[in-house]
């Protein structure tokens, strides 16, 4: 899984994001954290942006071919 940028500054930052979200590697997701909330330094997430961050990484994961989960049924 990659992360690809919600914050920074500079005139690089959205080649940098065009860039992440473009890789095209077997067994790679990207998960486009733009658009989350920002604390006040404006650089990190909030917590919550955190956990929604966290639930976007899950349904990446859980989307994928790539996973791989045994159940077993508890009688």
């Amino acid at each position: 899984m990659q992360v690809a940028l919600a914050s920074g500054e500079g005139k690089f930052i959205e080649k940098v994001r065009h860039a992440q979200l473009g890789i095209k590697l077997p067994n790679v997701k990207c998960v486009d954290a733009k658009g989350l909330h920002l604390k006040t330094d404006k650089l990190h997430l909030t917590t919550m942006s955190e956990v929604h961050l966290g639930i976007k990484l899950a349904h990446a994961y859980f989307s994928s071919n790539s996973h791989h989960l045994n159940y077993t049924q508890v009688s």
